[in-house]
């Protein structure tokens, strides 16, 4: 252990053992405190360079000659200045290392500085030793100065790698680069001025033979009795390994980042290099398919068509579940409406729909605002997927798209979309396994319908991106209804849809004839919403009763909502028979039919119907045919204007300039917009089109996002 200099005797002045520090060699004092003094009998203390005789049972001098570098020796000593009478004290002698001439003496026991604590035992004083030299952070006492007066085995240690022995009289400085010795140095400066302890500060620390160990330092003060800072004592801890670890994370963080954006790269490139052939072979089998083809040669096309279409959307989903891997599918904010967004989904399934027969039904809540803030994108794809398989897996019944409101506060709205269906349904314990990646109800459904098994599990993490929910509750054989709850961002113009009230058709009767109690619950609440009075019926022959009932009490129906599809007696019959009885003939009837054929378009104008409408039916569309059939003054104009992503359709020939490196996907889009009727301009980079923009005026540009 080191020694202390005089400079810091007092520090341990009041410990209740003596400490004296004496040469090895020549016997004479190097540093004592104040209670070696007083069991030497020196008032003033023992002083630096005066000889340290001591007698003790056997002679003293034959022990220290015979301590050997490192070795103790306990036993009883006899003060040659004895002025109180005390024949022995217990003792402890240590010898350093071979590079040191220091010899430590330690006095366990004195009547007179003992009066309260006695050390009779030398444990006490081992316990402290062995306290600091098993700590693993590195220990040390310094002066003012900045001479060490005391270190443990760990500082030692640490300090010996580096050729050096911090002992009395050297400093900091004496075996650390000069960067490390100056923070060391503002350390203490900044603990003398404040007179507050330096709370793990962390640098590098260099020794001057170039070992560099990364330290996390606490320095406090050490006062005397009076409060003032006589030195300093420092705890360390080597945090070399956990800043190697922190920089291996960082290049780890860093590499990753950098194979996700390789990975990110790769999937734009595939993403473009895989779809173009395939949007080749769709556009190019939609062209040939608007030539003259026989019967076997169109059915050859329709199944390209339908394979390519099918290989689309797998290579989609694979794609999309890559980006969500590799973490490179963010989201947008953007206002929409959520009504045009459901809408647009139910009119892009209607010829599915129609092509089995099922009823598609779209309902949301009253209070759905007009506008949210959110990814329109995204969760029309998380609709267009579970709509998509709803679809797949019914064969008879409904398909019913719900938007719920479940809380609504002043700048967010949480909505929960729904899709139930009548289909095969799900078994209970395969409900969670279909959320997973390429998984699907059972290996017979893949074999039977197709797909990926990604379509739900990108919904999940899409929804999961939303910071949403997505759950199902199914029964085997009874259908399914999908859920996802997801929070929005209102704005100012996001309330609720004001539903335009008029005057003129307050308490119009209506009469719903419809056999599907979803669609009759739908027509309902869009009656009351606009001061209607309605009434529900679910077949014909019922219909017939409550009109003629209607009649009797002198109220009668002014408008027939009426269904095609019902058993027994169809929407046209009954329309037919309504307008064969002469009083029923001023009552205005709209049909609403899920697939109707030219046949049944011409047979309902003939009966007189007054519109017809397919499902699903836009709550704007089916109010503003209601009102231009009773030829109420301002119906024209009422129906929304259409969101940013739908496409005006015009019969205008446009200057159009078409960019595009690819040469399948040129001569396509060229063919196809020649037949509509447009002039179309070739450039096959950005370069050609910005010089062809500066020569030539176009009404738009139609550009690939990837080009050379």
């Amino acid at each position: 252990m080191p020694a202390v200099s005089n400079p810091l005797i007092s520090l341990p002045a009041h410990c209740p053992w003596g400490i004296a520090v004496f040469s090895y060699s020549t016997g004479r004092v190097v540093a004592a405190n104040d209670t070696m003094g007083v069991v030497y009998g020196c008032r003033e203390g023992l002083a630096a360079g005066e000889l340290f005789t001591l007698s003790v049972e056997e002679p003293f001098q034959v022990k220290i000659v015979s301590l050997k570098p490192g070795e103790k020796w306990t036993g009883r000593i006899y003060p040659q200045t004895n002025k109180h009478g005390i024949s022995s004290v217990e003792v402890v002698l240590e010898r350093l290392s071979n590079d040191s001439d220091q010899v430590w003496l330690y006095v366990l026991e004195h009547p007179l500085v003992n009066k309260e604590v006695r050390f009779s035992s030398r444990s006490e004083l081992n316990m402290l030793r062995v306290l600091l030299d098993n700590t693993l952070e590195y220990v040390f006492f310094r002066d003012l100065k900045g001479n060490f007066i005391l270190a443990n085995k760990a500082f030692r240690s640490a300090v010996a790698v580096s050729g050096y022995s911090p002992s009395v009289d050297t400093k900091i400085e004496d075996f650390v680069s000069v960067k490390s010795a100056a923070w060391m140095k503002s350390l203490d400066m900044r603990m003398i001025e404040t007179g507050k302890p330096v709370v793990n500060e962390v640098s590098l620390f260099v020794f001057q033979n170039g070992t560099k160990h990364w330290l996390q330092l606490t320095t406090v003060p050490v006062r005397s009795d009076e409060g003032v800072i006589i030195g300093s004592l420092s705890v360390a801890r080597d945090i070399s390994d956990l800043k190697r670890t922190e920089s291996e994370l960082r290049s780890a963080i860093a590499e990753a980042h950098e194979a996700s954006r390789a990975k990110g790269d790769f999937l734009a490139a595939m993403s473009h290099e895989i779809r173009t052939p395939i949007n080749g072979i769709i556009g190019a089998s939609e062209l040939c398919g608007e030539t003259a083809l026989d019967f076997e040669q169109r059915g050859y096309l329709d199944t390209v068509l339908q394979c390519s279409t099918t290989l689309l959307s797998l290579v989609n989903d694979v794609l999309d579940f890559s980006k969500i891997e590799a973490g490179q599918l963010n989201l947008e904010s953007l206002n929409f409406s959520p009504r045009n967004l459901i809408e647009s989904v139910a009119e892009e399934f209607t010829p599915a729909t129609r092509a089995k027969g099922l009823e598609l039904v779209v309902s949301y809540d009253a209070e759905l605002p007009e506008y949210m803030l959110g990814d329109p994108t995204r969760v029309k794809q998380v609709f267009y997927n579970l709509v998509g398989n709803a679809v797949k897996f019914t064969d008879t019944g409904e398909i019913v798209l719900r938007a719920q409101v479940i809380d609504l506060q002043e700048e967010q709205v949480r909505v929960l979309f729904s899709v139930s269906d009548t289909g095969i349904g799900i078994s209970k314990d395969r409900q969670d396994a279909i959320f997973n990646s390429f998984t699907q109800a059972d290996m017979s459904t893949t074999r039977k319908y197709g797909g990926s098994g990604l379509g739900l599990s990108i919904c999940r993490e899409l929804v999961r991106l939303m910071e949403g929910t997505v759950n199902v509750s199914s029964e085997l054989g009874q259908g399914a209804c999908f859920q996802f709850e997801v929070p929005f961002q209102l704005t100012r113009n996001s309330g609720a849809q004001v539903v335009p009230f008029n005057a003129e058709l307050a308490g119009l009767r209506v009469l719903i004839v419809d056999d599907n109690h979803t669609n009759c619950d739908l027509y309902q609440q869009m009656c009351a919403a606009w001061g209607y009075r309605s009434h529900v019926v679910h077949d014909g022959l019922s219909g017939l009763a409550a009109l003629e009932e209607a009649i009797r009490v002198d109220d009668a129906y002014r408008l027939i909502l009426l269904d095609q599809q019902m058993p027994g007696l169809s929407g046209l019959d009954f329309a037919s028979l309504v307008r064969s009885r002469p009083d029923l003939r001023t009552t205005e009837v709209i049909l609403l039919s899920s697939s109707l054929n030219q046949q049944e378009s011409e047979r309902a104008k003939e009966i007189g119907v007054s519109r017809a409408l397919s499902k699903p039916v836009k709550r704007a569309t089916l109010q503003e045919v209601i009102l231009e059939t009773f030829e109420v003054a301002g119906a024209s104009g009422r129906l929304p204007t259409r969101p940013p992503y739908e496409v005006a359709k015009t019969n205008k020939s446009l200057h159009i300039l078409l960019v595009e490196d690819n040469p399948i996907n040129q001569d396509l889009a060229f063919r196809r917009l020649k037949k509509l009727g447009h002039t179309v301009a070739l450039a096959e980079n950005g370069h050609k089109a910005v010089e062809m923009v500066q020569q030539e005026a176009f009404d738009c540009i139609l550009m690939d996002i990837q080009m050379p």
